[in-house]
């Protein structure tokens, strides 16, 4: 499973995911928006549809924020048990 969050600095949202992820052992990759070349950061925004960030990707699919991501990771887990 590949896990990719789009976000900036000083976003709580953000920080929220990426340490979420970290406590359950989670492997992501984080990307700055702020550090992406300008069009790459509108194409992210266009794709996902979203106006706010974070931005999860899972996999292919957008799945939403943070909210989205702590119910799908806690859903995964609770299935592998």
């Amino acid at each position: 499973m590949e896990i990719n969050i789009y976000g900036r600095p000083n976003c709580q949202k953000c920080h929220a995911s990426t340490d979420f992820l970290k406590r359950r052992g989670w492997n992501y990759t984080y990307h700055n928006l702020m550090e992406m070349d300008l069009q790459a950061a509108k194409n992210i925004l266009d794709e996902s549809g979203m106006q706010s960030i974070p931005i999860v990707k899972i996999d292919n699919i957008y799945i939403g924020g943070y909210d989205q991501l702590e119910a799908y990771i806690n859903g995964v887990e609770q299935r592998a048990m």
